[in-house]
């Protein structure tokens, strides 16, 4: 291929070294390690007020749905994290009583102290943003980070592509239902996007520029993804191919060339150092203390029968790829990936080396729901998602680039199309956990309102609201769900029907702990509930030991009072501290057209009155005095 500029003509060569004498403009886009189109600076004038207009109507339409709670367990996991790296400067506690609430995403090692199962890199940088700007701050970060991710984006797929399929290719990341539907949820994929955005922007600009600091970027951001999601470890692969291709048989490029590698070694050092001071070594993570590490098998790629019918994951990447992942572009994608090959093998290994070892991991892995509108499966893929629609894109430009105009009008349209059934699919998920993270919100805030925030201070709740409630912090929080039966019977059943070694997302040795606290053993070997009396008993122990020690404790309940709330005791009051109705369920819009801020949270324009009623109970120990005169 012969490239015309003014008197000269250049024939690419896309897997030669980047020349060291002065060439013409046109002659070094066409010597670096993969083709550059030369339309790439044409008309910045239009390019960049058109990227940040539409950075700003995806930050409206997001933050449209934000609010700073959310009552998951995972959430959980990294926000209780930040919280005491921003409080306490510590990762983790030694829990006072086995009813102290810890997360189910938490586990304990065999010193006891309790950590979350997850890395620190979400966490960190939530602490920060809580030391910033309070509960608040520390919610907003993974929105901040998808918004992020959308503009730097389109300077990824620029390394690749011309400005306005660089723009379109940003637009495809925004809309994709997986980057919506966890760019308000407290978990680890916001981050992580804009940490594989950042580093492979890095890498691809420091291997066709050569600059050090491009490198050190690149890396470093490639190396913290792993701080947030451990798997993203394999990212290590393109990095380590990259310095390979860059230095090749030239001593002189060493210096520069191991940029990237330093720059991914410094995070992976600290969450080394961090991994051998919370677990003992290096290499061992919080996922093996629940077995994790053994829930990667062939039986989740291919299906079974037994004990019950699975479909494989294949099937459900496939499916779910097609419908919510990649809809309308996933032929295109798919031979994209091949094709680049032809063009440019180093741009192509670097491609399948981002794409095909984390998805093909993933694919082996024992946690896969299924149906067209989970995304809880398909959401492990969301960082090879920029290097997929890259690789299609880069297929459809050269498709369609010899007719400008009509081939701009098409991938437009196609474009529309694609992201207003992409937003239109994922729409009522957003618009539920909006309304789920309002409710949370609204319930801290009258909680707060009406009981001391102290840590002295107990609260008794049930485990949603605890998973919130010990995120944001301020009290001492004991789960209501462990004081009952059923409790047991899960626990029950979770180790009867586990082998020693299969995974769980809940630490095993957790659950048989508590089997046998809230259990009793029979003379035959079977294990059994204790009868709820003497659960009530560990209650009320529970009750003396706050007493004793002049804490106030208040129950959060849902509905109208409940007469057993507490074991009948006689000198025991319930005082009502507050009582509200919850949000109504979500009105089909979008949260940002009919909602208003009130009072520090965000309500419904409308009455609230069709909501669930929720309730805060002071337990009051009443002295002689005061009973006498009752």
């Amino acid at each position: 291929m012969s490239i015309a500029g003014g008197a000269s003509a250049f024939v690419y060569q896309p897997d030669l070294p980047m020349p060291v004498r002065p060439m013409p403009v046109e002659a070094k886009e066409a010597a670096v390690p993969w083709p550059l189109p030369l339309e790439s600076k044409a008309r910045p004038w239009l390019t960049y007020p058109v990227l940040f207009a539409a950075t700003a109507l995806f930050a409206y339409f997001i933050f449209s749905f934000h609010a700073p709670a959310h009552g998951g367990t995972d959430q959980n996991g990294y926000m209780s994290t930040a919280r005491m790296i921003a409080d306490q400067r510590r990762l983790g506690f030694t829990r006072e009583t086995m009813f102290e609430f810890a997360g189910h995403m938490m586990v304990v090692t065999p010193e006891g102290r309790v950590y979350a199962k997850y890395p620190f890199g979400l966490p960190l940088i939530a602490a920060i943003g809580r030391t910033i700007g309070g509960i608040n701050g520390m919610y907003l970060v993974n929105p901040a980070c998808a918004v992020l991710a959308f503009f730097m984006s389109f300077f990824l797929f620029k390394t690749v592509l011309r400005n306005y399929m660089a723009l379109v290719g940003a637009i495809w990341l925004a809309c994709n239902p997986i980057t919506l539907a966890f760019a308000n949820d407290a978990n680890s994929h916001a981050s992580t996007l804009l940490c594989v955005v950042v580093g492979f922007w890095g890498l691809l600009r420091w291997w066709q520029t050569g600059s050090s600091w491009r490198g050190v970027v690149g890396g470093f951001a490639l190396g913290y993804a792993c701080t947030i999601r451990y798997t993203e470890f394999l990212l290590v692969l393109p990095v380590l191919f990259a310095t390979v291709a860059y230095i090749g048989f030239d001593p002189r490029r060493i210096r520069k060339g191991i940029a990237p590698l330093i720059g991914w070694a410094l995070p992976i050092t600290a969450l080394a150092i961090v991994l051998w001071v919370s677990y003992g070594a290096p290499w061992k993570t919080g996922y093996s203390l629940c077995k994790e590490q053994t829930g990667f098998a062939a039986k989740y790629l291919l299906g079974y029968d037994e004990p019950s019918f699975r479909q494989g994951n294949w099937e459900t990447l496939i499916f779910q790829l097609n419908h919510l992942g990649l809809f309308l572009i996933l032929p295109l994608v798919i031979a994209g990936m091949f094709a680049i090959f032809s063009f440019s093998w180093k741009l192509g290994t670097t491609l399948t080396l981002w794409v095909v070892p984390p998805t093909t991991l993933y694919l082996f892995y024992y946690w896969g729901p299924v149906g067209e509108g989970a995304n809880m499966y398909l959401r492990f893929f969301l960082t090879v998602f920029p290097g997929l629609i890259m690789a299609g894109l880069w297929l459809l430009d050269r498709i369609v680039r010899r007719q400008k105009i009509a081939g701009a009008i098409g991938v437009g349209a196609l474009t529309a199309v694609a992201c207003l059934i992409n937003v239109c699919n994922i729409l009522p998920h957003m618009e539920s956990t909006h309304e789920s993270a309002l409710s949370l919100r609204l319930m801290v805030d009258r909680l707060y309102a009406s009981f001391p925030r102290d840590k002295g201070n107990v609260v008794f709740t049930g485990e949603s609201v605890a998973n919130y409630l010990d995120s944001v912090g301020g009290y001492t929080i004991y789960d209501t769900d462990l004081l009952r039966t059923s409790a047991f019977d899960g626990f029950k059943s979770r180790q009867a029907h586990q082998a020693e070694d299969d995974p769980s997302p809940l630490q095993r040795d957790r659950a048989v702990e508590y089997m046998h606290f809230l259990g009793n053993q029979t003379r035959e070997g079977n294990w059994i509930a204790k009868p709820q009396a003497e659960l009530d008993k560990m209650e009320m122990d529970l009750l003396d030991k706050a007493f004793v020690h002049h804490q106030r404790v208040a129950f959060i309940v849902r509905g109208e009072p409940n007469q057993n709330l507490v074991p009948a005791r006689a000198n025991l009051q319930l005082r009502k501290l507050a009582v509200w109705k919850d949000l109504p369920p979500a009105s089909g819009v979008p949260a940002g057209i009919y909602t208003r801020w009130v009072d520090g949270h965000r309500e419904h324009a409308p009455s609230a009155s069709t909501g669930t009623t929720w309730t805060v109970y002071e337990v009051v120990q009443m002295s002689a005095e005061t009973k006498s005169a009752s």
